[in-house]
């Protein structure tokens, strides 16, 4: 990933360079304690709680690689105003935020490794597959301070990401992401 000159740096060219030097932006790993479509009370409480934080502070949004949170938020929680704060890649692509969470990232990956996988002597999947990975592109590139990654450490696209080799990413639980969320300055 190439940053902006106005972001801070995400891309780690050289070896040993850390993700907490000064001048890299934070990168945390956060596995949700519930999937927002979990009929359960505290799993819409957990929601409402990041989503109640998110539009609390400009700057700060979701990418939904899923293209489901948004109606799934509205339905289950009634949240209202969840245009506000959930993008999809396509809606978000040019613009910067201070904090994103990335909602579905895994999802994504493995549908795109179905086109590719699948696609015989027909480029149709192949470029389907590319743009797919162009929506993980921009949703990784959006955030200039905060990228947190909603997904499990042991999930296949963190390895295809390498990110296990890249010093300084901090996994964190739900509670230290709504905590996070909230001493933002």
């Amino acid at each position: 990933l190439r940053p902006s000159a106005r972001r801070q740096a995400f891309s780690y060219e050289t070896i040993g360079t850390d993700a907490t030097d000064e001048g890299n932006g934070q990168v945390f790993l956060c596995l949700p304690r519930h999937e927002p479509r979990e009929q359960t009370t505290v799993a819409r409480h957990d929601w409402q709680e990041v989503m109640d934080e998110l539009v609390d502070k400009p700057g700060r949004v979701i990418i939904d690689l899923t293209e489901t949170l948004r109606t799934t938020l509205e339905t289950q929680l009634g949240f209202t105003n969840s245009d506000e704060v959930v993008f999809l890649p396509r809606e978000i692509k040019g613009l910067e935020r201070t904090t994103v969470l990335v909602y579905g990232l895994n999802e994504l990956y493995r549908r795109a490794l179905q086109y590719c996988e699948n696609s015989g002597s027909d480029n149709i999947p192949r470029f389907e597959a590319r743009r797919i990975f162009d929506e993980i592109r921009v949703a990784l590139s959006r955030s200039t301070e905060r990228l947190v990654l909603l997904e499990a450490p042991d999930a296949p696209v963190l390895a295809a990401l390498n990110v296990a080799e890249i010093p300084g990413i901090l996994r964190i639980g739900w509670p230290e992401l709504l905590e996070t969320l909230q001493t933002e300055e």
